[in-house]
């Protein structure tokens, strides 16, 4: 269940039940292929195909803690938590088991949330033969769950380990809360409602709720509509409906009131005290045009607020967002370091918004600010399926309608016209009328200063209202741009030899549709065509040197290399016509150089392949160094050293410490300093340093490789990239190995570091497993499965059987260049009292992936998992991920041949394999345990 959504939502999911009444949206476009039914028994469905790799199943129920009597409390979501447990057709947990044999993972393509107005079960599967295993299994979450005893007693104990991990319910959620119903239906309720639960009303919550009448399917991607409405008819039409149920909820139920308008937060380490204003407005619910018209009219005032403040040159940030039911969250956010200065910022913001109430706003703003909106209306027919499918969610239980970018863009062009100035003004007037009043939310530290009442800033607030200020217009600057397009790369200075260089080998990948050039320089090419529905072409250049050339303690002067590499333009242009030229022509290029690879990667968002490769080039062969910048930083920077400055209250927090140390750990070493403290320190950093690492990284061709991805001709590309790196001359200099970070052998002891913080409720729990791997893909491929048992094992003990944490987490590292290494990071939060325990069942787990082989079948469903995952992430369209992901391959491996042959290589492991790596990467003598007890 999505531990996020579970709990308090301040966003735009949060709103009332209403009808979904298709009548209602009649005067808004629909999407041309959705399919729209009901059925006898009164359940919705909503289906919209949209080719793409993966098609998304919701089941929403319009039911959720507001529903709930107050014996009740905590229901709704103890039942989402239920369903899980068993039904009539997937007794057990063989629901999830059944998708998760197909390779699908429980949290990741199975998930559920529960809010105060809805439930909604999530399934998302790439297989179109699957489809009505999705609809049976969803129909019988809605009526035909198995709510029995022993099912009950163990979720009462892992719901009650979530709302410990929970905590207390934030301080300003409370607040913004206080006197609406939603103040006392927290949709995790609390542990004395899980712990005093009646099975018995708990089933006829259940029987009450679950009903057709209140639920919708939501199908949306790889669907056949046909077979898709008979296999809902099939799995759901056999339930009956309950005509005295109805979907509508008042939509009045959020009107808080407030005794006191100020609440205070107390923060020890802010640096500065943050005010939050806050108002609540009306927020229509998008059922026809006019609603679609106020939300436009909210998109230009929040445009026109904010210039006006900009003008004020005021500190104040004003947003705002759909919050509970019917209302807008309007606030406005002061931050000050004095109380004088608070003062001075709430005075000038009440002065701004009195002199938008007087003046109004002009012609000439609402023109621009209606241009703005259209400029930025961007209509595609290739959205993202997850949105479309949360889209429908929300209009099925807030009859917010769906509608399309495209359709939206049509409709802005349609509704702008007819805003007009009072639209605005009336707009600004609802919100910051002088007759409400603001509630206060304050996040201080006391020893900057403290606000004892809300009166206190009534008075500043008060007092600037009566102000009236002149707004004086920014002078134009004059502009000597060149037009645009104007520019041609035949006018640069020549960079080219004529001697273009051989191909001397052509390897064909079929598995990657990879063609990888190696040149007579040594220099290698990958040319990766995609099914990309847009323009951007990226070359990424890349290379195992990078700071692991110069030594260790010497590495601080260079961290700010990467930022000053990529200040620099090219001969031929001025600093300022660099940015013009890559701003015309949507160029760019990003330089990163960490301690074991340097990366250029260059993005043509127009689809240009000659501004790709020149820009590269010239980039890395013809550069001008940012001396004027880099001098003035340094001196700067040397400027503000104080030696008297008191440390960073950052480093001063037990989590951040904690995490150091944990970093600390999994290198083997201490971590060296990154602070410059001194003007010598500063003296020692060296601007042509910089690009001397920058040459000498990129100087072996043969270390060296260009990734090309995008919808592109791969003919074109192999020409230009011929062209262009063709000429370049290897200048091999062998990098000294001594230099390059050594990972030392843990001590055979169990480290434990106990640290406590005020910020915790309960304890924070990081046990740390370094180990090693052989620097191959398959082994890196077997430490993912076993990271992934130790994961499923851990939770089945720890959660499932003990019931001792709710969600117990691990992570995976594996480096193999420059030293094969492994770090599996296991996280909980747990009563201090049961980390021993939890400890011990770490221990368990890993004995039992030592030395248990797994079935062939739970081996079999791991590795369908890997491979759903890999055609997830690795689309025919995804160019971006494709590029990131083929770059860690080569920089680790040095070849593409292996992943290449990843199912096969995936295919050949075996479980003695698995306890071969599983040894490998744990052990039982040596490992940390790193602590953050509440104080």
């Amino acid at each position: 269940m999505k531990r996020t959504q579970i709990l308090y939502f301040f966003a735009s999911v949060l709103c009332p039940l209403l009808a979904v009444g298709q009548s209602t949206f009649s005067d808004l476009p629909k999407a041309d292929k959705a399919i729209y039914g009901t059925l006898d028994n009164g359940l919705n469905y909503i289906i919209h195909p949209i080719p793409q790799q993966k098609t998304e199943y919701r089941l929403v129920l319009n039911v959720g803690s507001l529903q709930e009597r107050d014996d009740e409390k905590g229901f709704a979501h103890f039942l989402e938590h239920m369903i899980f447990n068993g039904s009539d057709d997937f007794p057990g947990r063989q629901a999830i088991d059944t998708l998760q044999r197909l390779g699908y993972q429980f949290g990741r393509d199975i998930n559920a949330y529960t809010t105060y107005e809805r439930t909604v079960y999530d399934l998302s599967l790439l297989d179109i033969r699957q489809q009505d295993l999705a609809i049976n299994i969803l129909g019988n979450f809605l009526g035909k769950s198995h709510l029995n005893k022993e099912g009950i007693e163990k979720e009462r104990r892992i719901v009650i380990q979530e709302i410990k991990d929970f905590g207390t319910e934030p301080l300003f959620n409370r607040k913004k809360l206080e006197n609406t119903p939603h103040a006392n239906r927290l949709p995790i309720a609390t542990e004395s409602d899980i712990l005093n639960l009646d099975p018995i009303k708990l089933k006829a919550f259940y029987q009450r709720w679950y009903n057709p009448t209140l639920a919708t399917i939501i199908i949306v991607g790889n669907v056949n509509t046909t077979e898709a409405v008979e296999q809902i008819k099939k799995h759901f039409g056999a339930f009956k409906g309950q005509s005295n149920l109805t979907r509508t909820q008042s939509e009045n139920t959020f009107s808080p009131t407030y005794t006191d308008r100020l609440e205070v937060q107390k923060d020890s380490n802010a640096t500065a005290n943050k005010l939050e204003i806050i108002r609540f407005s009306d927020a229509p619910f998008l059922a026809n045009k006019a609603d679609y018209k106020q939300q436009v009219i909210e998109q230009v005032y929040k445009l026109w607020l904010n210039h006006k403040l900009s003008q004020a040159k005021s500190q104040t940030t004003a947003h705002s967002l759909w919050y509970l039911p019917n209302k807008n969250e309007n606030a406005l956010e002061l931050k000050a370091k004095t109380k004088e200065e608070l003062y001075s910022g709430i005075n000038l913001t009440a002065s701004v918004l009195n002199t938008m109430t007087v003046k109004g706003i002009h012609n000439e703003e609402l023109t621009r600010f209606k241009q703005h909106l259209l400029n930025h209306s961007t209509p595609t027919t290739d959205e993202d399926i997850t949105y479309v499918t949360n889209a429908y969610v929300d209009q099925v239980v807030v009859n917010s309608h769906y509608i399309s970018s495209v359709d939206r863009h049509r409709l802005l062009e349609e509704v702008l016209p007819e805003i007009t100035r009072e639209d605005i003004n009336q707009k600004h007037t609802a919100i910051w009328d002088t007759s409400k009043e603001n509630l206060y939310l304050l996040t201080a530290n006391d020893r900057l200063f403290s606000i004892e009442s809300a009166e206190e800033l009534d008075q500043q607030w008060s007092e600037g209202a009566t102000k009236t200020l002149v707004f004086k217009k920014a002078k134009k600057k004059k502009s000597h741009h060149r037009p645009k397009g104007a520019f041609h790369w035949k006018v640069m200075p020549p960079i080219h030899s004529e001697n273009t260089g051989t191909i001397t080998a052509e390897k064909y990948y079929d598995n990657l549709d990879i063609t990888e050039l190696t040149l007579s320089n040594g220099l290698r090419i990958g040319i990766k065509p995609t099914k990309a529905t847009d323009d951007n072409y990226i070359l990424t250049m890349f290379t195992r040197n990078g700071l692991s050339q110069i030594p260790t303690d010497e590495r601080k002067y260079y961290q700010d290399a990467s930022y000053f590499i990529d200040s620099s333009w090219i001969h031929g242009l001025t600093h300022d016509g660099y940015m013009s030229v890559g701003a015309d022509r949507e160029i760019s290029t990003l330089v990163s150089i960490n301690n074991d690879a340097s990366i250029i990667n260059t993005s043509s968002r127009k689809g240009n392949t000659r501004d790709l490769f020149e820009w590269t080039y010239r980039k890395l062969y013809d550069y001008i160094k940012p001396k004027q910048d880099f001098k003035e930083y340094v001196e700067e920077s040397i400027a503000a050293i104080d030696t008297t400055t008191a440390p960073s209250s950052l480093l001063s927090n037990p989590s951040i410490q904690i995490e150091h140390q944990i970093e600390a750990y999994k290198k083997g070493t201490l971590l060296s300093s990154e602070e410059l403290t001194t003007a010598e320190d500063w003296q020692k950093v060296n601007l042509d340093n910089f690009f001397s690492l920058y040459n000498q990284s990129f100087a072996n061709l043969n270390e060296v490789y260009v990734l090309i991805a995008g919808n592109f001709n791969a003919e074109e590309i192999k020409t230009k990239a011929l062209r262009y790196f063709g000429s370049l001359e290897d200048h091999t200099n062998k990098v000294s190995q001594e230099n390059r970070n050594s990972l030392k052998s843990p001590l055979k002891e169990v480290k434990r570091v106990t640290l406590s913080s005020s910020d915790v409720e309960r304890t924070d729990v990081t046990i740390v497993f370094n180990g090693t791997i052989q620097p191959v893909l398959k082994e890196s491929m077997m430490a993912h499965i076993v990271r992934e048992m130790f994961n499923n094992q851990f939770l089945t003990l720890s959660r499932e059987k003990e019931g001792l944490v709710y969600s117990p987490s691990s992570v995976l590292e594996v480096e193999i260049y420059p030293n094969p290494r492994t770090s599996v990071s296991l996280f909980f939060s747990a009563t201090l009292s049961d980390v021993e325990k939890l400890e011990q069942l770490a221990m368990e787990v890993i004995n039992s992936i030592q030395t248990q082989r797994i079935s062939e079948s739970e081996l079999g469903q791991m590795k369908r998992t890997i491979l759903n995952n890999k055609k997830l992430h690795l689309t025919e369209t995804s160019t971006f991920q494709w590029v990131d992901k083929l770059r860690e391959t080569q920089l680790n491996f040095s070849s593409l041949k292996d992943f290449n042959d990843y199912e096969t290589i995936l295919n050949s492991i075996t479980p003695d394999d698995l306890i071969k790596v599983a040894k490998s990467m744990f052990t039982t003598s040596s490992y940390g345990v790193f602590l953050v007890t509440p104080k």
